[in-house]
């Protein structure tokens, strides 16, 4: 499928790719500036449909222009298609996929340019520099690099994803269908996450609920004619984090202990209205060996049990959305042609695990080899002032290069 900017390209040269190398950014850090100039703040937090779709079109036409080939795959009504950019070399040689999420969380409160990728003091601000477009740029790059150079041990796939940062839409639609439809098994899948260069073998699962209390609506004048739904909800609020969190001691010696927060409670409609209306959203961390379903079924009972012995309160409790851990598998090929790249920049063999969710959950699925990898670090995420040091995006570029020309074959 071919659409927007995409299809002008097209249409100005459609006998082939001649005029095509006028798109290509000069370096690296002029490719991330420009992803960065594109606003592809999440659906979710945007309210704006396929936010990443122009974006996606533009990375297209970009890859065209290096000489690769490019497949839009679709998602879900809504949603912006991933992206699929493919360098194959030779038939039987090993293939090596990589994947980048375009998506990024809310610019709100940022206190630097979200959009302009401004250059100063050796870093790079906006929002998605550090999570995750540094690691698509990276990664493109360094397909580009290596298809000049002439080398050609692998074949190499990049995935520019859609909807991480809430549902996971496009990486679960990958891993379960379109992922088969390729027909390819590869030695193993890269997901870019800012992890400093280290390798992530294991990580954290995340569900997310949303608990809603209802009440009765009354004027503020005679409060005893209504029920506050707010009232209810900090009296379970106050269960949940006095008795229920305490509880959870489930460990993982590279990932940490499982945890849940409350993050977000809305409620009320007007200073004067006793609020019928209350809801939260609460974060579950997910440690590898647990069930998603176990923790739902504990957690709902929990909550059902407090709210009958706090007075009958009436409540909803809604699991949102969820990703799976990513537990230590068998990846010692994929880790082969890592610690060589690695090496080479001269940093010594480590695995590392993180507390946090990412792609690999869903991409271990499969039943292949999962790496989370990539330039940045992940204490700059989310923050009012994003950034990414560019010593790492050249780091970035290095480590994926190595990898696209390790020796995988058996």
């Amino acid at each position: 499928m071919i659409v927007g900017e995409l299809a002008v390209i097209r249409l100005l040269n459609p006998s082939g790719r001649l005029g095509y190398k006028r798109m290509i950014p000069k370096n690296a850090v002029e490719l991330l500036q420009l992803m960065v100039s594109y606003d592809t703040v999440n659906r979710s937090a945007s309210d704006v449909d396929c936010p990443e779709q122009k974006l996606g079109e533009k990375l297209a036409g970009i890859a065209i222009a290096m000489g690769f080939d490019v497949e839009f795959l679709p998602t879900k009504q809504e949603y912006a298609d991933n992206v699929l950019v493919k360098y194959k070399v030779g038939e039987g040689l090993p293939w090596v996929w990589f994947d980048s999420h375009m998506d990024t969380v809310s610019v709100k409160g940022m206190t630097v340019d979200p959009f302009a990728g401004e250059i100063k003091d050796g870093k790079m601000y906006g929002r998605g520099t550090c999570d995750t477009k540094g690691t698509g740029a990276c990664m493109l790059w360094a397909m580009h690099k290596l298809k000049e150079s002439g080398v050609k041990k692998n074949n190499i796939a990049l995935l520019f994803s859609v909807d991480e940062e809430e549902k996971m839409i496009g990486i679960k639609k990958f891993a379960r269908e379109q992922y088969t439809n390729q027909g390819i098994e590869p030695v193993g899948f890269i997901v870019g996450e800012p992890t400093l260069c280290k390798p992530i073998v294991t990580h954290n699962g995340m569900m997310r609920f949303k608990l809603i209390t209802k009440g009765i609506a009354a004027h503020s004048s005679d409060p005893t004619r209504g029920k506050s739904a707010i009232s209810a909800m900090m009296k379970l609020i106050g269960e949940i984090e006095g008795m229920y969190i305490p509880r959870l001691d489930r460990k993982h010696e590279l990932n940490g202990n499982a945890q849940m927060s409350i993050n977000t409670v809305q409620g009320g409609q007007s200073a004067n209205i006793i609020p019928d209306y209350c809801e939260a959203q609460i974060d579950r961390r997910v440690v590898p060996g647990e069930k998603t379903d176990d923790i739902a079924a504990d957690f709902e009972k929990f909550v059902d049990e407090a709210a009958k012995r706090l007075g009958e309160i009436e409540y909803e409790l809604v699991v949102q959305s969820s990703s799976p851990p990513m537990d230590v598998a068998i990846k010692k090929r994929l880790l082969k042609g890592i610690d060589s790249a690695r090496k080479m920049m001269g940093f010594e063999e480590e695995r590392i695990g993180a507390p946090f969710a990412t792609h690999g959950g869903y991409l271990s699925e499969t039943g292949c080899a999962v790496v989370v990898i990539g330039p940045g670090n992940i204490a700059q995420a989310h923050t009012k002032d994003e950034f990414i040091d560019l010593e790492q995006i050249e780091c970035g570029i290095r480590l994926y290069r190595g990898i696209m020309e390790a020796d995988f074959v058996e």
